[in-house]
């Protein structure tokens, strides 16, 4: 693990933006650990960053909005390149992908739309 995150750490030292970095070990399927390992400068940094502290309102807004992709089916790769391409922090996407607090199940649970759905399609 460490051997992977020293090559994206030295594509960052190199000025590469964080961004393309965070798309680059997406691409290639690196573990979340290790993502953000990479983006906190260190290998210490990694259990901090994964327990998913509790998002700011402004945080929550934005984490929202990426949810709400996941739900309409759009794959979860091009959920993460889209995030990564916003420059969205790590703690929001951790965020995202760990399914937050009303994620999908709301949405699956019967098949069809949830009430926001049903409430963005009747627009």
């Amino acid at each position: 693990e460490e051997e992977i995150a020293d090559r994206f750490r030295k594509m960052l030292k190199m000025g590469m933006p964080e961004g393309a970095v965070v798309q680059k070990m997406a691409v290639e399927g690196v573990s979340q650990k290790i993502q953000d390992a990479v983006l906190a400068g260190g290998e210490d940094a990694a259990p901090e960053a994964t327990s998913h502290g509790g998002l700011s309102a402004e945080e929550e807004e934005i984490a929202d909005r990426f949810r709400k992709m996941l739900k309409m089916g759009m794959p979860e790769g091009a959920v993460v390149q889209k995030m990564a391409v916003e420059g969205v922090s790590q703690k929001i996407q951790d965020a995202v992908l760990a399914g937050g607090e009303d994620a999908a199940p709301e949405a699956t649970s019967h098949g069809g739309l949830s009430a926001e759905e049903e409430e963005i399609a009747d627009r």
